[in-house]
């Protein structure tokens, strides 16, 4: 004997749903037919959709939720200041037990960062992460004044840049793109158990892109996880990391 049963989104979340890679903006996507709104609880659950998601609703949420099951990537249209959608902000508390968070690939100027603020507490559990890699200046493409692979190290040809106390830029790149940005700002409490990585891409021998900035300011941090802004070719610069406790 079989017993069927309809899988129903739970009360009191707006849940992603979609059935394929999309964006947050369409309607469709979600279990209460209709984008995200800053008193929706927001959910990502396996049972329903591991599809990806490109988060390009500017309004706030008032939680967020990836549970263990949801695999795909949350792709933040986040930006530098002045060019539109600055910060994403979670008014109370973010948990992200798998997936993964980035935000959009970069060319040649600084456009898209992950720029996130939490209210409440964040954790980023051991099966998810934040990873930035590539996402940078891309392949040949530099900050100004800087040469190939260059950023926060000693590089010989070229000046290093970025903030050592609130470093927000791109790595530059080199035979591959640079690193991108990280920019957490936690009200709460930060438990991190899983990886948190601007480093760059392994494998070449004539020299990746370099890291790029890794910024986390909470009230607390604390968990076992990496937080990695290394370079992977001797020919590269490294990134930048800066924690900040309240």
């Amino acid at each position: 004997e079989m017993t069927i049963s309809n899988l129903v989104a739970p009360d009191g979340y707006n849940t992603w749903i979609a059935k394929e890679a999309g964006l947050a903006s369409e309607p469709s996507n979600w279990s209460l037919g209709r984008a995200p709104i800053a008193s929706d609880k927001i959910l990502f659950d396996g049972r329903f959709s591991s599809a990806s998601c490109t988060w390009d609703v500017a309004t706030s949420v008032a939680s967020w939720s990836q549970i263990e099951g949801y695999t795909g990537t949350i792709t933040f249209m986040t930006t530098y200041p002045d060019l539109g959608f600055e910060q994403f902000v979670i008014a109370g508390d973010a948990v992200i037990d798998s997936g993964i968070w980035t935000h959009s690939e970069n060319s040649d100027t600084e456009v898209y960062r992950l720029a996130v603020s939490v209210g409440g507490d964040l954790t980023l559990a051991a099966a998810a992460s934040i990873d930035v890699r590539l996402k940078g200046f891309a392949a040949k493409k530099y900050y100004p004044g800087a040469v190939a692979g260059q950023h926060a190290g000693g590089k010989t040809g070229g000046s290093v840049y970025g903030d050592l106390y609130e470093p927000i830029n791109l790595g530059s790149g080199y035979n591959s793109a640079g690193g991108g940005a990280v920019h957490l700002v936690v009200k709460g409490d930060a438990v991190l158990e899983g990886l948190i990585t601007t480093q760059s891409q392994k494998g070449s021998s004539d020299g990746n892109g370099a890291p790029g900035s890794i910024y986390i300011k909470a009230n607390t941090i604390s968990g076992e996880g990496e937080i990695l802004a290394n370079s992977n070719s001797g020919r590269c610069s490294g990134g930048r990391i800066s924690l900040v406790v309240t």
